[in-house]
């Protein structure tokens, strides 16, 4: 059984008629242990280990006595006198005692460390939900050939989607209608207006944590012309 004790250098000398050899090996020892570390969940966990001895060296890592692989959740690597194992997301399942073992013909070495169990959890940073800062008027009036903007400021965690709607109908971007989303401020341009942009129009801002809305009322009106309307006033009068 090898042991502490037996570290050291090992010498084979041979000798015939004519002359002898010498030989020497040493046997493979951990010189810089990896130590027990404290790990926060989600972050990568990285483990080293140092060792001595006569090539040709065998160097393994084990969690609770299982040979662990180079993989997509460990990643391994080996130098002619180093080893690291590195824990890509460090998760509650990965507590447990490590083992890095070296061996070669004259000798094994081996060392273990703890991750504990009590991992810290990373505090996510709270998404903020949709909040319109600046609502839409509740009701515009618009003349008829003119062009018409609403307009609403919007603050919330990124990335924010934005969505008009008239009376449940999604506006798309158009010759009609130009949709903007930038700086926070939500704009719809509404192009040429007539009788048939009369109705309810509402903004949508979406975001993962959560929805707000805004609504207005847009009335179209044909612009009254004075003069035409006295002339026609004349007109009756003298019948």
């Amino acid at each position: 059984r090898f042991d502490a004790a037996d570290v050291g250098e090992y010498q084979c000398r041979v000798f015939n008629d004519v002359g002898s050899c010498l030989c020497s090996s040493l046997p493979a020892t951990i010189i810089d242990k990896a130590v027990s570390v404290d790990v926060t969940e989600g972050d990568p966990a990285t483990l080293q280990c140092k060792f001595s001895g006569t090539k040709e060296i065998t160097a393994k890592w084990f969690k609770d006595g299982k040979e662990l692989k180079f993989g997509p959740k460990y990643k391994i690597g080996f130098t002619e006198n180093a080893s690291v194992l590195k824990i890509i997301s460090a998760a509650k399942n990965d507590s447990g005692e490590y083992t890095f073992e070296v061996e070669n013909d004259v000798g094994r070495s081996t060392c273990n460390l703890i991750i504990p169990p009590s991992f810290t959890k990373k505090l996510k940073k709270k998404d903020k939900p949709p909040k319109f800062v600046k609502k839409l008027d509740p009701s515009l009036i618009a003349k008829h050939g003119n062009s018409a903007q609403l307009e609403c400021k919007i603050s919330g965690s990124p990335e924010i989607r934005v969505m008009w709607y008239k009376n449940d109908t999604e506006l798309q971007h158009s010759e009609k209608y130009n949709l903007s989303f930038a700086e926070s401020v939500a704009i719809l341009e509404i192009n040429n207006i007539s009788s048939d942009d009369n109705g309810d129009y509402t903004c949508e801002a979406h975001n993962d944590a959560g929805s707000a809305s805004s609504s207005t009322v847009i009335t179209a009106k044909a612009e009254l012309n004075i003069v035409n309307c006295i002339k026609s006033i004349e007109n009756l009068l003298l019948y």
